[in-house]
């Protein structure tokens, strides 16, 4: 009798878990509406927009309601690249705007954010090329990175009476926190951030290639990842001595910068920071520097790479960045010509160290070399000759690729001859 009352507990246990499973499997599953125009998926007992049947044309004029379901959300790249899309009339009873969800609609001029919105994620309205006006309406709590980026707004306006975000001079900050959030990219010539501003979150001048010259104030800790990537007009940055952190790819791409004074109190540099930067001639990293990620002079053919000699980690040998604690090589100045013979002591070739240096026609790798990093010798055109000693244990993705020109040296039966077997690369043996 109680074994026949545990199998009916169980076989109503399961009955009850697959009721579920199906549930939430229709709730996910792409729905289209009795009309056949509209694609949606159950989310929250509401239906979230995925797209259209047809991509729409001219005034897209979103329903309230799908077979029944109130529509509470856009989804992620619903109308990604709907060019023919020249405005959006969103429903009052939507509360989220999903990223990416109008991604390059480049017709757009005008969209209407309602107050039911609260939530607008990343990159919403990027590359939106013909939006000229938003606003931002009280509603909203919560916004992503870059949701306007390349779109030629003037300004971004948010209600007054908005609890989180605010609009000063057209430019989108949020007040609690104190964060630059979204530079127009419309507006033109020099900007000084405003007194009391802590941090530049990530994208936040993406692409503003009208922007000139940037004034940042003492109160600014941190610059966040790519935070003027792309600002393709800026000729200056004045970064205060509050800054004490410059994010991934901060700079990368800033085609017009010439200088950068980087302040006594930053204390790291993230990945690919200046990447690209091919006006930049010269960069003086202060004492205060402890961490530097991969190469962010990378792609700088004009920059000489200076350290503060009191810096506990790093060093400038000839105006190649090392790490002298970790006997790391990190940035080898792409503009270079001729051979470079690797300093006896130095342990491993970063990422992308030498990458883009195409007048670099050879290199000698010391005896004390174990590894060599991903992308390191990246598109080194004229690069003929690379002597690598059986000492070298390791050779990261695409290291050598596009070196078409490369001859190596290496020693019989070491991990380098493996290596060049492998990757199809000439070689030859090293002459004791």
């Amino acid at each position: 009798m109680r074994k026949k009352l545990l199998n009916g507990k169980m076989m109503g246990i399961l009955a009850v878990l697959l009721a579920l499973f199906m549930a939430v499997g229709a709730a996910g599953a792409e729905r289209t509406d009795a009309s056949g125009q509209w694609r949606y998926v159950l989310e929250d007992g509401g239906a979230t927009i995925t797209g259209c049947v047809v991509n729409p044309k001219g005034d897209l004029l979103i329903p309230d309601e799908l077979d029944g379901y109130m529509v509470m959300g856009i989804g992620e790249r619903a109308y990604v690249a709907c060019r023919g899309l020249t405005s959006v009339t969103i429903p009052d009873s939507v509360t989220t705007i999903g990223a990416e969800a109008f991604v390059g609609c480049d017709a757009i001029t005008s969209v209407t954010i309602p107050d039911s919105v609260n939530r607008i994620d990343s990159g919403a309205f990027l590359g939106c090329k013909s939006l000229a006006s938003v606003t931002i309406p009280a509603s909203v709590t919560s916004i992503g990175t870059n949701i306007f980026g390349s779109c030629p707004l003037a300004r971004i306006d948010v209600a007054p009476d908005n609890p989180v975000f605010e609009s000063i001079d057209g430019v989108l900050f949020n007040k609690e926190q104190k964060m630059l959030i979204a530079y127009p990219n419309g507006k033109k010539g020099k900007y000084s951030i405003p007194k009391g501003t802590l941090g530049i979150g990530d994208s936040a001048f993406y692409w503003c290639e009208n922007l000139t010259s940037v004034i940042i104030p003492k109160s600014v800790k941190s610059i966040g990842d790519r935070a003027f990537i792309l600002c393709e007009g800026l000729t200056s940055v004045t970064i205060s001595e509050g800054v004490t952190s410059i994010g991934d790819s901060a700079f990368s791409s800033c085609y017009a910068l010439t200088s950068v004074k980087i302040p006594k109190s930053v204390t790291s540099i993230g990945n690919n920071a200046f990447r690209e930067c091919e006006s930049l001639t010269s960069v003086t990293i202060p004492a205060s520097v402890t961490s530097i990620g991969t190469n962010p002079f990378r792609s700088c053919p004009r920059a000489r790479i200076e350290v503060a000699s009191k810096n506990p980690i790093f060093e400038s040998i000839d105006g190649v960045l090392f790490d002298k604690e970790q006997k790391l090589l990190i940035s080898y100045p792409c503009a270079r010509k001729g051979a470079f013979m690797i300093p006896e002591g130095t342990l491993r070739v970063g990422n992308y160290a030498f990458a883009w240096s195409i007048h670099l026609s050879g290199v000698t790798i010391p005896d004390s070399m174990t590894s060599i990093g991903d992308g390191a010798f990246y598109q080194c055109g004229s690069l003929r000759n690379v002597t690598i000693p059986e000492s070298v244990t390791f050779v990261g993705e695409e290291a050598f690729s596009r070196c078409e020109k490369l001859n190596m040296s290496v020693t019989a039966g070491s991990y380098a001859e493996q290596y060049a077997k492998e990757n199809g690369i000439p070689y030859e043996y090293i002459v004791e």
